[in-house]
């Protein structure tokens, strides 16, 4: 690693990369939140929980006093997608699908509406749609 050049912007999955060799533990633990990295790590900090005390502290003594967000992972992204096209062919309602995949029923809602344009769902059904299938 220290060859390497460091991040010169603020992305913090290139910095944690970048200390530590591999940022995926750091990004399935922090992924969708912003993240404060302190100037100092104390031994009870979430910080060397995720990555240890060495890395931890070689962290915030690079990047330390400031907040970052951490991008959400795209293949969790996908799964959800994948989940919600599943269970909306299944027939389940966007409640029950929201329930069943952790999220909001707007969120299930958005996803539906991105796969009907795709093409994975058939165009939504409009009020006096006289055909019977009430799936989507």
């Amino acid at each position: 690693m220290a060859d390497a050049l460091p991040p010169d912007d603020d992305d913090i999955l290139a910095w944690v990369a970048y200390v530590h060799g591999d940022a995926e533990l750091f990004q399935r633990s922090y992924a969708g939140q912003n993240v404060y990295i302190p100037e100092s790590v104390p031994l009870n900090h979430h910080l060397c929980k995720c990555l240890g005390l060495e890395v931890a502290s070689r962290l915030c003594s690079e990047i330390g006093g400031s907040a970052y967000n951490v991008p959400i992972q795209k293949v969790r992204i996908n799964a959800r997608r994948i989940l919600v096209l599943i269970l909306s062919w299944a027939g389940m309602t966007i409640n029950a699908i929201a329930e069943a995949s952790e999220i909001t029923a707007r969120q299930v809602s958005n996803i539906r509406a991105d796969l009907r344009g795709d093409g994975f769902l058939p165009p939504a059904r409009r009020a006096g749609d006289s055909f019977n299938n009430e799936r989507f």
